[in-house]
């Protein structure tokens, strides 16, 4: 059942609120951010040390 609110957002024309909680999106995008760095990271000190090696 949709609340009053979101009753007057679909009236209105707008999006339906998202149902996960701003704050939980937040954290997880910055989690996702945090191991994307993490990787580059590894990769930018790794990278180096395979170019270099023998063949």
């Amino acid at each position: 059942m949709l609340s009053l609110a979101d009753m007057v957002l679909a009236w209105a024309g707008a999006a339906p609120r998202p149902t996960v909680m701003p704050s939980a999106i937040a954290r997880l995008t910055t989690a996702a951010a945090i191991r994307a760095a993490d990787r580059l990271r590894l990769t930018m000190v790794l990278l180096p040390l395979v170019d270099n090696a023998d063949p």
